[in-house]
């Protein structure tokens, strides 16, 4: 019995020789309960032949080197883990250069449902790698997207705050320069009417004067010829009779009024010339108050320039912005058929194998690049 479940171990074995590498990875725990609890093909195997030579031990079959695939096990090293000790060696020399075991003939059958069994055990393990790999690979594609759409929000949400930042210094600056230039024009004009009303008073003060000074004298004038000329014509005839020399001396008294006038008509011209004069000053003072209300003119035009600059920006701004979440939108479509096209690719050329070991998103996104 011990040599025909011997015999059947090994036999079993060496024909699970080829998936000896997906064993070792998938079964990492060497220690003596870990041996104990595996339940894979390879453990049974190995519990198999143990088993059998501590029942049996049959001629020629304690001696005999066990398989490739169960001597990590025996010396508890993996081949791929630092390689077999100089004891295995020299068995596995032996083995090769000793000749084949007969094999009896009626384990075929059972040989054939072994192997059929271990076929399927490492076909399902296969499937259960490359589900493993899938989802792995999913989940990496799902944070890669997830950490890409992150960085392209907080992207667009960093310089959505530098343009709202420029646009707010640019409308506090505006401000600040229309706020200066109203205040100059405002302090222009107010120094510009005060003067001109300062003026104005004046002039309107001296000509009322030098009205009622004129109306003053021509009544005054008047008065003083017409009794001149009555007193003097009556006491004339009263003492000469005869009005000849009277009319001389009205000759006179008229010659020297007349001087009189021709003086105050003089004097009454230098005023009228300075009024000339002040009338002149106050239509450049009106010439003036026209050309700042033209610049006043000018800097509401200018102002409403600016504000239509600062609206030309706000659309620049969000056609900017617009343009700009076209552009993270291609982006993230190419990163999309990127990622697509490097899945196909991994997925074409992975092996038929796949080893159970933990793959981490940075090697899978290193592997994308």
């Amino acid at each position: 019995m011990g040599e025909l479940m011997y015999t059947l171990a090994r036999e079993l074995a060496l024909r699970l020789e080829p998936c000896r590498n997906c064993w070792i990875r998938s079964a990492p725990d060497f220690s003596q309960e870990g041996r104990a609890k595996d339940t894979s093909v390879f453990g049974i195997l190995s519990f198999l032949l143990n088993h059998s030579r501590s029942i049996a031990k049959p001629k020629g079959l304690l001696d005999f080197p066990l398989p490739n695939v169960l001597l990590w096990r025996r010396g508890n090293r993996s081949p791929e883990r630092g390689g077999y000790s100089p004891k295995v060696t020299q068995q596995r020399h032996q083995e090769a250069s000793r000749p084949p075991h007969p094999e009896p003939q009626e384990l075929s059958p059972l040989h054939k449902d072994a192997a059929t069994t271990v076929q399927l055990c490492v076909s399902e393990e296969v499937q259960q790698h490359e589900a493993d790999i899938a989802r792995i690979l999913q989940q990496h594609e799902e944070e890669k997207t997830k950490w890409a759409q992150q960085v392209e929000k907080e992207r667009e949400l960093e310089l959505q705050k530098r343009l709202d930042e420029q646009r707010s210094a640019m409308e506090e600056k505006h401000e600040e320069d229309l706020q200066v230039l109203r205040a100059s024009y405002e302090k222009e004009k107010e120094a510009f009417t005060h003067s001109f009303q300062e003026a104005k008073a004046a002039l309107q003060d001296t000509i009322a004067r030098l009205t009622s000074q004129l109306e003053a004298f021509q009544a005054k004038m008047k008065r003083v010829e017409e009794s001149i000329l009555s007193r003097d014509y009556k006491k004339y005839i009263q003492d000469y009779g005869s009005p000849s020399p009277f009319w001389e001396q009205e000759v006179e008294s008229l010659h020297f009024v007349i001087e009189m006038k021709n003086e105050r008509i003089h004097e009454l011209d230098k005023r009228l010339m300075l009024m000339e004069t002040v009338k002149e000053k106050n239509l450049m003072l009106e010439e003036k108050i026209t050309t700042l209300q033209q610049e006043n003119e000018d800097l509401h035009v200018r102002a409403r320039n600016q504000a239509m600059v600062s609206r030309q920006l706000s659309e620049d701004l969000l056609l900017a912005h617009q343009a700009l979440e076209e552009e993270t939108r291609i982006r993230r479509q190419l990163e999309q058929e990127k990622e697509e096209l490097v899945y196909r690719v991994l997925g074409a050329d992975a092996p038929s194998t796949y080893p159970r070991a933990s793959v981490t998103p940075t090697e899978i996104s290193f592997l994308a690049t």
